[in-house]
């Protein structure tokens, strides 16, 4: 598969990605709906402000073309569902862009719990402890507002929330607060919540963009039955289990390795007329996650019921931070 096209509202960043790839001459658009229309790709990648990723999608699901979009899918559970629906109705494969799933690190422990190595999970812990400062904010105006991003934990945390999901079923009720400590965003630079789930296991979730001056580390800590599991380097690249050394290798930058065989599993998925390790109700129940701890959030922190109701982003507009 080649690329057909590239769309951007600034024509010169997709000649500028074009000549990076190597595909100088591609065709360029500054309206997706008409290179949709006009070049009909096979599979369409939506990686634009975090606002504009619903939209997009259906557009692209509505022509019948395979969707990979970027984290979060979407900032309602209104429109999450949509994209799942439409996804089921169509036929059309969706990945959703957690490309934490495809660490080496991440991969080793899906196959430790596959073999029963942790015994039944009792409790997980995830966290994020990264740098996100002025500089980051004012690169895109739309970054750290609640109508087209919320705060650290929509944007970055949602990656925690997902693995959690992912590693311990669907979660049943939430408590959850955020803060704003002196980040120049509307939304939150801190996120906790205390998460229990339908099997019974219970995890904590923590995300912040607050550290000094680089990025510090993100861990996911399993424990069960049988031993304990943790993951840790600055974005899961190391792992320990029991009775192990610790194995993993440092990452060149923060994102590593998995984009590239996030792609190349939904190149396979869309040859066996199968489904992307990460398809669209995965992303939807990460979504619903932090939508869930920022319904607690409005609440003071009083536990939720998971998915008990319709929220978005946009409803935390004005949320009064101490």
């Amino acid at each position: 598969m080649r690329p057909v096209a590239l769309c951007d509202i600034r024509p010169e960043k997709a000649a500028a990605l074009a000549r990076q790839m190597g595909c100088e001459g591609l065709p360029v658009y500054t309206d997706y709906q008409t290179m949709l229309d006009e070049t009909r790709p096979e599979l369409v990648a939506v990686a634009t402000p975090s606002h504009s990723h619903a939209a997009i999608g259906m557009e692209v699901l509505r022509r019948g073309m395979a969707l990979i979009v970027e984290k979060p899918m979407a900032l309602s559970s209104q429109d999450a569902r949509r994209l799942c629906e439409m996804s089921r109705k169509t036929g059309v494969p969706v990945a959703v862009c957690h490309q934490n799933r495809f660490n080496p690190a991440v991969e080793a422990l899906d196959d430790a719990l596959s073999a029963g190595a942790l015994g039944r999970i009792y409790y997980g812990a995830a966290a994020l402890r990264w740098q996100r400062g002025a500089d980051y904010y004012a690169q895109a105006d739309w970054r750290g507002r609640w109508t087209t991003d919320g705060g650290v934990l929509m944007n970055q945390g949602i990656h925690a929330a997902e693995l959690l999901v992912h590693l311990l079923g669907r979660p049943a009720k939430i408590g959850g607060l955020i803060a704003r400590h002196g980040r120049p965003l509307e939304a939150e630079d801190w996120a906790g919540a205390l998460i229990t789930f339908e099997s019974g296991a219970t995890a904590m979730l923590e995300c912040t963009g607050l550290m000094e001056p680089q990025n510090l580390e993100e861990t996911l800590l399993l424990s069960g039955s049988k031993g304990v599991a943790r993951l840790g380097g600055v974005a899961l690249n190391r792992i320990e289990l029991p009775g192990q050394a610790a194995a993993g290798s440092p990452v060149a930058d923060v994102y590593g390795e998995g984009h590239g065989r996030l792609y190349r599993d939904m190149l396979r998925a869309m040859r066996e007329s199968g489904q992307p390790k990460v398809p669209a109700e995965q992303g939807r129940l990460a979504v619903e996650l932090v939508l869930a701890v920022y319904r607690s959030a409005l609440m003071g922190g009083a536990a939720v019921d998971f998915m008990a109701a319709d929220f978005s982003t946009e409803q935390m507009a004005g949320y009064g931070f101490g």
